[in-house]
């Protein structure tokens, strides 16, 4: 959920939440929780930080029989409190319960802090100013100190926006990306909704058609038309093309989005090996492009589908209502056709049914091909990511966005074991084994030269820089010939060494050891060499 899907949720929930009391919480996975509310009637309340998710929901989520140290504080401060309000920091994804507990004479105030930012999200418990909880480890906001928000972001009103705002965005080489970056609680899905329903809005500049689907999706903010797409497994507050359908409430669509989660995706967890969580990225987008694949293989029946309802219109006089189906001579074709029936409608209805279909698949079609695209080149990186780490070789900076993030501090080292060699007076290393290749990226400087092979399995080699100054490129070649030789590549006559500093090179969490993603490479073409034949003081 970006800002404004979760202002929309908050406008469904704030009605029914505010003054009723929470009877109970739970944890039925880890980071995600549940706030069972007595109110008129009873209900329960979804949120989950690194989900990126709050909504009242009708799941039957399990409450497990033993409660983490978080749910037991949380139940010992929150149980039998009364919930006086619900806000949002701006189009933030920040959300506030200022909760009030009777605790004898008094009343002890609490606020509970949703930061619903993904993987880094978390859900604190506050008393006053001071933090006396929350769901993970934060250094920003440590267990008895002052509550630190999340810095808001500069960003335009999606309420206030105008044209002019938007001129150098639709300009941009990726214009749902500017948008997203530009508009204030806008995240990617909505705009690339927005930036389609304007492209195929006909009329005026693109800038004025842009702003008008913006002021289109904040006014649904306030009166929702929810809708929920069961190909690509997504809930919108505002109406989505085929195969989006439209539901009762915004809530109803995210609980199908958690329901088709399956209970396996753990989207709440960042404590798989590197490995598990790309099969599982690919496993995710595999299924949804198979099924906007199906989709579109139904789409192809756009003119059987005009073919009958032109046939019905034609002979409507002589259909009567109440048959399921009937033979019509199509004398275009000139032939016969059996056409289905809804009997409760007349020929007219059921064609304009069809027109209906018809005009609705035009539309989704666009869309729904433009993100089996997406999908299709997104498959394509995991599965060179995955490749990657098999063969213990450099991940591809694109397949950055797969990879779970890492909020554990790097803890210094103080030494290395790798091999030592000195060029020219530079400083080269090389590592001796994968613990070692990392221990090297720990004691490397920022501006340091990290060199490895490219597509084969190898040392990586820091080349210490001694000043400001740029190394040298015949320095430079001289490590490379290193990296080349201390490679499964030694053999080759010509070796290909990727090059960046250090400060483009970092770890992902749960990778291997020795597996990096790098950033800003470029490449040096040489001969391996042994170190001999590199080395001069």
């Amino acid at each position: 959920m970006d800002g404004l899907g979760i202002a929309a949720s908050l406008g469904e929930l704030r009605g029914v939440l505010e003054s009723g009391t929470i009877r109970s919480v739970y944890e039925p996975e880890a980071g995600l929780f549940v706030l069972h509310v007595a109110a008129s009637p009873t209900f329960r309340v979804l949120i989950a930080p690194r989900g990126a998710a709050i909504h009242r929901t009708q799941l039957e989520l399990p409450n497990p029989p033993t409660p983490s140290s978080f749910v037991m504080l949380l139940r010992k401060h929150l149980r039998g409190g009364r919930v006086k309000g619900i806000t949002q920091k701006g189009w933030d994804r920040v959300v506030e319960l200022a909760i009030e507990r009777r605790d004898g004479r008094f009343a002890r105030r609490y606020r509970l802090i949703a930061e619903l930012v993904g993987v880094r999200g978390n859900l604190l418990l506050i008393e006053g100013d001071t933090v006396i909880g929350s769901s993970r480890a934060d250094p920003r906001n440590p267990v008895g100190k002052t509550y630190q928000a999340i810095a808001h972001q500069s960003k335009i009103d999606p309420a206030a926006v105008t044209p002019r705002d938007l001129e150098n965005v639709v300009t941009a080489a990726d214009v749902r990306r500017a948008l997203a970056r530009t508009i204030d609680g806008m995240g990617r899905d909505t705009a690339d909704d927005v930036v389609l329903r304007a492209e195929t809005a006909g009329a005026g500049l693109l800038p004025d058609r842009v702003w008008r689907e913006i002021r289109r999706v904040v006014e649904h903010v306030s009166e929702p038309d929810p809708h929920y797409d069961p190909v690509a497994g997504r809930a919108a507050f505002y109406p989505l093309p085929e195969p989006a359908e439209a539901v009762t409430s915004f809530s109803d669509a995210l609980d199908r989005v958690h329901e088709s989660l399956d209970g396996s995706e753990e989207i709440l967890r960042g404590d798989k090996t590197l490995r598990t969580a790309l099969l599982r990225e690919l496993a995710k987008r595999s299924r949804t492009a198979d099924k906007l694949r199906a989709w579109l293989g139904k789409a192809d029946g756009l003119e059987r589908l005009r073919r009958e309802a032109d046939l019905l219109m034609m002979h409507h006089r002589e259909i009567s209502r109440g048959v399921h189906d009937v033979t019509l001579r199509d004398p275009e074709a000139g032939e016969d056709v059996v056409v289905s029936l809804d009997p409760s409608l007349g020929a007219i209805e059921n064609a304009q049914r069809r027109y209906t279909r018809i005009k609705r698949l035009r539309r989704g079609i666009p869309q729904v091909s433009r993100r089996l695209a997406r999908l299709e080149h997104e498959l394509a990186v995991i599965e060179e990511a995955i490749a990657a780490v098999d063969n213990g070789i450099p991940l591809p900076e694109s397949a950055g966005p797969f990879l779970p993030a890492s909020s554990t501090p790097r803890a210094p080292v103080a030494s290395s074991d790798g091999r030592r060699y000195s060029f020219d007076g530079y400083e080269i290393l090389v590592g001796r084994s994968a613990a070692d290749n990392d221990r090297l990226l720990r004691v490397a400087e920022p501006d340091d030269l990290w060199m490895h092979v490219r597509g084969h399995a190898g040392s990586h080699v820091i080349v210490r820089r001694k000043t400001r100054e740029e190394i040298p490129l015949y320095v430079q070649r001289h490590a490379a010939g290193l990296a080349g030789h201390f490679s499964k590549a030694r053999g080759e006559c010509r070796v290909h060494i990727a090059v960046t500093k250090v400060r483009y090179v970092r770890k992902p969490k749960g990778a291997p050891a020795g597996l990096v993603i790098i950033e800003n490479e470029d490449t040096l073409t040489v001969a391996p060499k042994a170190p001999e034949e590199t080395s001069r003081s």
